[in-house]
């Protein structure tokens, strides 16, 4: 992790009251899976206590942790209410994934993460809370 005196594993531990963030345009997070799998999906959840902004951000998958291509390249859901969730549109190969801040709809200069989950099958979108 750069630029944060937080742990990594506040943002994929399954608990969504913890929370990483980071100050800067550019703040970013790796993440490893267990495994090199085929992901179909990604649910990104921000922090729901500040309901006034969304959280812009890109996130990069790699096989080899070394070089990385875009995945999707967005923010997160207005007013933190729901985590946003993506279907891909076609599976990717992955064993890492970095997750890159790029600031929030407020210019605060923070980026935050609660939790973060990648998915080997669709995500039932109207399931998501």
């Amino acid at each position: 992790v750069e630029t944060s005196q937080v742990s990594p594993y506040v943002s994929f531990d399954n608990d969504t009251s913890s929370v990483w963030s980071a100050p800067g345009n550019g703040a970013w997070i790796i993440w490893e899976l267990p495994y090199e799998a085929d992901i179909k999906g990604f649910i990104y959840d921000s922090n729901r206590t500040l309901s006034d902004r969304q959280y812009l951000f890109d996130l990069y998958y790699s096989v080899d942790g070394n070089e990385y291509e875009l995945l999707y390249s967005g923010a997160s859901n207005m007013y933190g209410s729901k985590p946003l969730a993506v279907n891909l549109p076609k599976s990717v190969k992955a064993k890492y994934f970095k997750w890159v801040g790029r600031d929030n709809t407020k210019q605060t200069g923070w980026n935050n993460v609660n939790e973060m989950q990648f998915y080997e099958q669709k995500i039932e979108l109207n399931r998501v809370k």
